[in-house]
């Protein structure tokens, strides 16, 4: 679902997963995936019911439309949670765990919400099983700013790490790296 390039990686083998955030939920991101954004990836990682899982929306070995020149060389991951506190009683409401926190990124607003722990342990899930189905190295940068060789990078890259304008995933960037290697 959603726009993309087709049969990209059948030639090219991916060499990097980028990690974003992507609709209130997975249904959700379905839904923006469906419409009139040009846009898609391949993974979203949510709760449904309370349920963590992972839904692939669309083939791995197309291209995703999810992060402008990194397309070529990336697989996209989407987190199905909005960070900003504008969203907390719409999560409350549908019991996730999470809370108000002090961002410890430098990017993005000094508040956000906390990624609910069961969409943490999903996600790291996800990645180690696409690392390990590409042969991508389970490593990702220590920093939250934006790369200047981020297209060499072999490993895991979160929005921030690519462009200026994004902080995806830059606060959770702790929850999303825990079983991988620093650099």
């Amino acid at each position: 679902v959603g726009h993309f390039s087709p049969r990209w990686f059948v030639t090219h083998t991916p060499t990097q997963l980028v990690i974003h955030w992507g609709g209130l939920d997975p249904k959700h991101l379905f839904n923006c995936f469906s419409g009139a954004r040009k846009v898609s990836s391949h993974v979203g990682v949510g709760l449904v019911n309370g349920n963590p899982c992972a839904y692939q929306y669309l083939n791995l070995m197309h291209k995703a439309w999810h992060a402008g020149k990194a397309n070529s060389t990336s697989l996209g991951i989407d987190i199905c949670q909005q960070p900003t506190v504008k969203w907390l009683k719409h999560y409350q409401d549908r019991d996730y765990q999470i809370q108000v926190i002090d961002n410890p990124s430098s990017r993005g607003s000094s508040k956000c919400l906390s990624l609910d722990p069961r969409i943490g342990d999903q996600l790291r899930k996800t990645i180690d099983d696409l690392c390990s189905m590409f042969d991508i190295p389970k490593r990702a940068p220590r920093t939250d700013q934006v790369l200047d060789d981020w297209k060499s990078f072999r490993g895991v890259l979160g929005h921030h790490h690519i462009s200026h304008k994004k902080w995806d995933c830059a606060p959770w960037w702790s929850d999303v790296t825990k079983d991988l290697t620093l650099v």
